[in-house]
């Protein structure tokens, strides 16, 4: 799931606050763990490793990768 989408469902319904709570977290998680592996490598990659979290494939890539800059401009949801 995107993050855009998160920001739709915290509009309305039951669930706003579980899902303020983990969008803040996993915006929180990709953004520190792109900015680790750049500070480690040097670079930011296609994918990164679900358990260790170091990036794999391709480099350099600002492909998909290249979103963490948006998720660091509209900051954690409120």
């Amino acid at each position: 799931m995107g993050w855009i989408d998160l920001q739709h469902y915290m509009d309305k319904g039951p669930y706003k606050n579980k899902v303020k709570k983990i969008y803040n977290e996993l915006r929180d998680n990709l953004i520190s763990n792109i900015y680790s592996e750049y500070e480690r490598t040097g670079y930011v990659w296609e994918q990164y490793n679900d358990t260790t979290g170091h990036g794999q494939r391709s480099h350099p890539f600002t492909g998909w990768t290249s979103m963490v800059v948006l998720m660091m401009q509209m900051g954690p949801a409120e």
